[in-house]
């Protein structure tokens, strides 16, 4: 378990910092939970001063009172959001999109011999980009019209993205020669994109927490990656229904695969390619709407379907609930990390409603996840058990829980089934390292050496992919560099 950094304490009122976090969840889609107030009072200290003001309380109480103007949304959306990117920055989704999507999308367009891509939240413009780059270097689209939609909620990044300049941080995931074939690099060191490239890509301000304005149309796919992990559960489901309609027909989405377990969609298949997971646009649904369409035609059917998803209502009331809904996660997580697992059962159960025996839904995947979590490391295996089971008949292809399927069948002392979950994980995730590294000491257990020297080799080829500090996924505190060794003295 790794140490809890104590929060840090706050100054200003909590009613201000509540109404401050609501505005900013509304406007901009960012969420803020209550534990993280000491890092966004550090924000409003710094938006004081852009706005002029000396006192960050007489800041909130002026900029809560009036009405709101999109240049000062501007400077909060500056301030607020992160800018953390490079070009091809996930390899595994790249690889995906040139061995399996795109093709996919070649071929299914090949009349029109048009492909539209749109990246959200796209920051500085490396995302679209790479996408650029690639789309380039594939012989299939020559003489194609390509449209590649750059979009985000803060304008400074948008600048930058514009010019198509960048320093030599943002080229730490690619090769020398695609920087040397695509770049020109200035005397000062930074590097400019080839017109060519640059022209490809149409940059613009688009926030994603407010799609009343405008929206995107017959997007084949959408590239969105790293900012719905900052949205609040409501938001998200809201962003994924605008997305889900701005697809065209089996279209494809991608996001980051932290996001993966926040998105529920009916409509929206899992699909995986070698570790890298999309959601398309149904095909069934598609069938759907053929079928109604020629029900209209034949004159049998009553009305014409013209919306998959039912629209959403803003609704004030039902906003706050969520968002004390989204606080109670938040909540529940700070006890869990403090080892207050009979605080988090208590809480959740009776949230969920578990005792009057209410069937699972979706869209509380992170409460049930967690409770299973706190139900197993009390060692009530058979309640996490069940739970976890009714969990996995509406998420048959989340490679995460069918992993912590194995762990609670390995805390049973069911080796055979945890080797059956973990075989399933790989299955759906054949880049899961911990899943690797765990069914190789299992297999070594039951004298199978080929298939421990197997898993073994693969969780290590993996890991010397990644840097050597960073955590190890599936783990509280494992670093790289700290499995490495362990997997080096497994003989």
């Amino acid at each position: 378990m790794s140490n809890i950094k104590p929060l840090r304490k706050i100054s200003l009122p909590p009613s201000l910092l509540e109404k401050f976090t609501f505005f900013i969840s509304k406007e901009i889609g960012l969420h803020f939970p209550k534990e993280k107030w000491g890092d966004l009072e550090e924000k409003i200290k710094s938006l004081t001063e852009s706005f002029g003001f000396n006192d960050p309380k007489a800041w909130l109480l002026w900029f809560l009172e009036k009405p709101l103007i999109k240049e000062e949304l501007d400077v909060i959306a500056y301030q607020l959001t992160i800018g953390e990117t490079y070009f091809f920055r996930d390899h595994r989704m790249f690889s995906a999109l040139e061995e399996q999507i795109l093709p996919e999308i070649i071929k299914k367009n090949s009349k029109s011999r048009t492909i539209r891509i749109w990246s959200a939240g796209c920051c500085t413009g490396e995302e679209p980009y790479s996408i650029a780059i690639l789309l380039t270097r594939m012989p299939a689209l020559r003489d194609w019209k390509v449209e590649i939609f750059g979009t985000d909620i803060n304008e400074e990044f948008l600048k930058k993205a514009k010019k198509g300049n960048f320093k030599k941080w943002s080229f730490r995931a690619i090769s020398e020669d695609i920087k040397a074939q695509y770049f020109i690099e200035n005397e000062e060191g930074s590097f400019s994109l080839l017109p060519k490239i640059r022209d490809k890509v149409l940059f613009s301000f688009f926030n994603l927490a407010d799609f009343s304005s405008r929206s995107f149309q017959n997007i084949d796919l959408i590239v969105c990656h790293n900012v719905l992990m900052y949205f609040t559960k409501p938001q998200i489901s809201k962003t994924v229904n605008h997305f889900y309609e701005s697809l065209n027909e089996e279209g494809w989405l991608s996001v980051s695969a932290i996001e993966m377990p926040y998105i529920y969609h009916d409509h929206l298949k899992i699909y995986n390619f070698k570790g890298a997971s999309f959601f398309r646009k149904s095909e069934e649904i598609v069938k759907e709407k053929e079928t109604e369409k020629e029900k209209v035609q034949n004159g049998t059917a009553s009305k014409i379907i013209t919306r998959s998803i039912p629209p959403i209502k803003p609704n004030l009331e039902e906003a706050v609930e969520l968002l004390a809904v989204n606080d109670l996660y938040e909540e529940c997580r700070q006890l869990f990390l403090k080892k207050q697992f009979a605080s988090v059962i208590e809480k959740l159960s009776s949230h969920l409603a578990l005792e009057k025996k209410k069937p699972l839904h979706k869209e509380h995947f992170q409460e049930i996840h967690l409770l299973i979590q706190a139900y197993a490391n009390q060692g009530k295996l058979e309640k996490a058990l069940i739970l976890i089971e009714e969990l996995l008949q509406l998420e048959k292809l989340n490679p995460h829980l069918h992993y912590l399927h194995s762990e609670i069948q390995m805390a049973k002392g069911d080796s055979k089934k945890a080797i059956k979950s973990l075989t399933h994980t790989l299955f759906l995730d054949s880049n899961f390292i911990m899943a690797h590294y765990t069914l190789g000491i299992l297999k070594k257990r039951e004298g199978d050496e080929k298939g421990f020297l197997r898993h073994k080799k693969a969780a290590f080829e993996l890991l010397e992919k990644l840097p050597e500090d960073q955590l190890v996924e599936g783990t509280e505190d494992l670093s790289v560099g700290q499995l490495k060794e362990l997997i080096l003295a497994l003989k």
